[in-house]
Parts: structure tokens; sequence; C-alpha cells
């Protein structure tokens, strides 16, 4: 799964997990940043998120968001996901 952010801006996203067993986290890294959440041992998690972007980051460069969600038996599935840095448009 790809997005596309400008520079600066805000990037928000969205991070469903799903576990049988149930989740024990959720924790998710982007840029220079990472958050956790408490997944409460339930099956099933949804989670928003809101980085900031920092100015100056070129168009055309790629970063990486990358999720990763534990279960009560430690288990963790790992999912990333592609974010372009896009130019803003002209007013």
């Amino acid at each position: 799964v790809g997005a596309t952010v400008f520079s600066p801006d805000t990037l928000n996203f969205a991070v469903i997990a799903q576990d049988a067993d149930g989740l024990d986290s959720i924790r998710v890294s982007v840029l220079d940043s990472t958050a956790a959440v408490d997944g409460k041992l339930e099956t099933e998690s949804v989670s928003v998120f809101s980085v900031p972007v920092p100015a100056g980051l070129t168009p055309g460069i790629l970063f990486t968001i990358v999720a990763v969600a534990t279960d009560i038996t430690g288990e963790q599935t790992v999912e990333r996901a592609t974010v372009t840095v896009v130019q803003r448009p002209p007013n």
C-alpha cells in the first residue's frame, strides 16, 4: 500500500490488527517517531495515528511506515507501507 504526503504536512492513517488469541500491543514507527497502543487483549484493534511530516523533505523521497502487532503469546506480525513525498501544487 502506498500513499503520498506534502512536506510539511500531517500524515494521518489507521492500523487495523486482528488476532484470535488477543492483541497485546500495536507499535508503529514512521520517520523519527514510534508510538505504541495497548491491544487490551482484544481480538481486533483499530488505531488512528497522526504524524507530523517536517518541512524540507525533497519531493520524490520515500519513507516507510512499519506496524508491528504482537499477540498475547508473543507472536508478531510486521506490515510496511511506503509513503512518497510529493510537491505541493502552486496556489
